[in-house]
């Protein structure tokens, strides 16, 4: 008698067990495919590596910390830093440097970074752009011969701003006077990436990213 119970409550342990590990494995299912159905892209900036918490540091150990750029503010997450399935991993992270990143915005927790062989470079950003004007919020002297620029601009229904250091000779409304008269700035704007513009590139604490 003792045996056969035993044996019932090994058979439902079993069973439990068994139930968990598909209810887990079809939750990750639906999680997956809502992601792909609802994914979109936006731009992300890689911000550290480190290491899982009670880890040996080793490339599965490790993680890489990002932020990513919605609606106006920056949104931190995390992935592995080795492949796994639905990642892409194909080349070194680079710190400091900007990558595509795949979102769920109903969901902004839900996101992946792809690490592609090259970060995301001006060449690749202004692949396809439209030519518009923006506002200028702000524009005042820097340091000698440079000009701070800050410059709000619509895309695509959604607002976004850009800081830019210029020298006082090229910049793309004039002079600073006939800048500060107009109140206004040409630009481009990625279509894929709008959150980049040539502004962004051309700005003297940027030439590292071109």
């Amino acid at each position: 008698m003792l045996n056969i119970k035993a044996k019932t409550r090994s058979f439902i342990i079993v069973c439990g067990v068994v139930l968990i590990i598909f209810y887990i494995e079809y939750s990750n299912r639906k999680e997956d495919e809502h992601f792909a159905a609802n994914a979109e892209y936006t731009i992300g900036k890689v911000s550290k590596i480190t290491k899982r918490g009670g880890h040996r540091t080793t490339s599965i150990s490790r993680i890489i910390e990002y932020k990513y750029y919605y609606k106006g503010k920056w949104i931190s997450d995390h992935g592995p830093l080795e492949k796994e399935l639905g990642e892409v991993r194909n080349g070194a992270p680079i710190i400091d440097a900007y990558y595509a990143v795949k979102y769920d915005p109903s969901n902004l927790s839900s996101s992946k970074i792809l690490i592609t062989s090259r970060p995301i470079t001006r060449n690749v950003a202004f692949k396809s752009y439209t030519k518009m004007y923006g506002e200028i919020e702000s524009i005042n002297p820097t340091y000698p011969g440079y000009i701070r620029i800050n410059a709000a601009y619509t895309f695509k229904g959604e607002r976004y701003k850009v800081e830019t250091i210029l020298h006082k000779d090229s910049l793309p409304c004039g002079t600073l006077d006939e800048c500060k008269e107009s109140k206004r700035i040409k630009l481009f704007v990625s279509d894929n990436f709008p959150y980049f513009t040539d502004l962004f590139y051309k700005s003297s604490n940027r030439q590292h990213l071109q």
